[in-house]
């Protein structure tokens, strides 16, 4: 464990508690550097207390299973062991909300903040503190808001190390830590209370402490709170974060509501960010840089330390998307209240849409109530170009090459009418989109199924092949006009064609004798490839058949 420095004749006030207008909740976390599900669970929950940080505040205390080497469980193993032997733990990760155990995913902890936030007050309570010379001197003052009968109140103050970062990982892979308990004052048992608390009387209590252990003395930060050990209620907590290291300071701690695949350059967020530093930020820059085009936006407010706001920034569209599959982003706040202060970037990424040369094929396999389904085709002017559907037989496979005839941007939507998709109650369906090149091979861009009325798909055509048109061609002595006819120019002697489906296969074979013009028959709609041959050249040529 790395030692600090002590620094002599050292006397700093601890910050002031974070400011509540609202009840703010207790998060406690079992938790091992040996446990692997613990270090998966991290993440989760960093992000969920990020994010709410005013609404909810952490502790968490290190058990002695499955690593009892743990270093942070050996830091006050005593106090330790008896706060878990209190909630009788067995197991890690395990998680209590102001003194309940609840569910582990993000919806049922974020569910379950909401719940404490709207239970009533019960006290007013206070938090200092006073570090000289390494020895932590904290004062803690409450005063009910209502007479409170209970044999088994206890008052506990957690000094915590809010971040730390080690040199190699831990057993389980963690390295990056945050709100470590490092000390339970007084005990593991809390500061015994009085049966009868008085409404309007205020209570008193002084805790001192010989700081050792901590990496970094910088990051200690207090959170004190009251709980009925019968019935496990947590009455009240406050909190007195870590100091700020520098006057002007902020986070990015959260991007949310980006595209999540784009066919044309535009990026759109919502950001939230937090105040790090002490003084109040009264304006900045938010900067969104995407593959190294920047867009700033000023921002103008009141965000004291520790305080969070969201703001929605404006589509950005002056960058050009990625050639590989993602395009990079990064947020962050600069400009601090006119200094150069800034933060750290945020880096995240969002997707370009699916590419398809040449053409594309869609395929449905139906579902059992076929005329339920149906499809349509736009493109990014928002103009109709392709649809299908209803259909007919029940799982089947429908396949049809689509009426794209240029480079555009565009999106298929499908439709159920029963409002449960292809793979509801009905039966397992899917659609999938191909693109098919010039010598028949297929390369499947998408596949998926649905369950709503209704679903989209994105998808950027390049190369498209294109109806052909005489005056398109006029180097060819042989061509295809969009009325399905062959156009013979010049010809001296018959020339044979023989036309292809687009996987390859032989559909037509005809002889051309001189100028002309040649219906073409009994071809389906879809995209072909005709061949002929003049001398010692062969010439191929891709045409669409428009209708039957």
């Amino acid at each position: 464990m790395r030692k600090f420095t002590i620094l002599l004749l050292l006397v700093f006030l601890a910050v002031p508690m974070l400011p509540q207008s609202k009840r703010l909740v207790l998060l406690e976390e079992f938790t091992n550097t040996g446990c692997g599900p613990c270090a998966r669970f991290a993440p989760i929950l960093d992000s969920l207390l990020f994010v709410r940080l005013g609404d909810v505040v952490s502790i968490k205390y290190h058990f002695n299973y499955p690593d009892p080497d743990d270093q942070f469980f050996l830091q006050d193993k005593d106090n330790l062991t008896t706060r878990a032997n209190h909630y009788k733990i067995t197991g890690v990760p395990s998680v209590f909300i102001d003194g309940t155990e609840e569910g582990q995913s993000p919806k049922a902890l974020s569910d379950a903040i909401d719940k404490y936030m709207d239970m009533p007050e019960k006290m007013n309570m206070t938090l200092t503190s006073t570090n000289t010379d390494n020895n932590l001197k904290v004062n803690v003052e409450f005063t009910p808001d209502e007479n409170i009968s209970s044999s088994d109140l206890a008052l506990f103050v957690i000094v915590l190390e809010e971040e730390i970062k080690l040199d190699k990982p831990s057993p389980n892979g963690e390295y990056h830590y945050y709100n470590m308990c490092r000390k339970i004052l007084p005990n593991g048992n809390g500061q015994k209370l009085d049966s009868n608390l008085e409404k309007g009387k205020t209570y008193k209590y002084d805790f001192n402490w010989e700081i050792s252990g901590f990496f970094n003395e910088k990051e200690l930060g207090l959170i004190a709170f009251i709980q009925d050990q019968t019935t496990n209620e947590v009455l009240h907590t406050v909190y007195s974060p870590r100091n700020a290291e520098t006057p002007e300071a902020a986070k990015v701690i959260l991007v949310q509501d980006t595209p999540d695949k784009v066919c044309t350059p535009v990026f759109y967020s919502k950001i939230m960010f937090r105040n790090t530093g002490s003084n109040t930020i009264t304006k900045a820059n938010i900067n969104v840089m995407v593959n190294g085009s920047t867009q700033t936006t000023p921002w103008e407010g009141n965000l004291k330390y520790l305080e969070t706001t969201t703001i929605n920034t404006e589509d950005f569209t002056d960058f050009e998307l990625s050639d590989t599959e993602n395009n990079n982003v990064k947020i962050w706040i600069s400009d601090i209240n006119g200094t150069n202060s800034e933060s750290e970037k945020y880096e995240m990424s969002f997707s370009n849409s699916a590419r398809v040369e040449n053409t594309a094929q869609l395929s449905i396999f139906t579902d059992k109530k076929p005329e339920e389904t149906t499809w349509k085709l736009y493109n990014s002017a928002g103009d109709l170009v392709d649809e299908g559907g209803p259909y007919s037989e029940p799982r089947h496979l429908y396949q049809e090459m689509l009426n794209i005839e240029k480079d555009d941007c565009y999106q298929i939507v499908f439709f159920d009418e029963g409002k449960d998709g292809i793979c509801g109650e009905h039966g397992n369906g899917y659609f999938k989109l191909e693109q098919i090149k010039t010598d028949g091979k297929k390369k499947m861009i998408i596949q998926d199924d649905y369950d709503s009325e209704s679903f989209i798909i994105q998808f950027k055509m390049v190369n498209a092949t294109k109806s052909i048109e005489s005056k398109e061609y006029s180097e060819a002595i042989i061509s295809f006009d969009k009325n399905n006819n062959i156009i013979a120019k010049g010809i001296t002697k018959d020339v044979k064609i023989e036309i292809f489906d687009i996987t390859g296969c032989p559909v037509m074979t005809k002889i051309i004798p001189t100028d002309g013009i040649y219906k073409v028959n009994n071809l389906l709609k879809g995209i072909y490839i005709m061949q002929y041959q003049i001398g010692e050249e062969t010439h191929n040529i891709k045409i669409r058949i428009n209708h039957y």
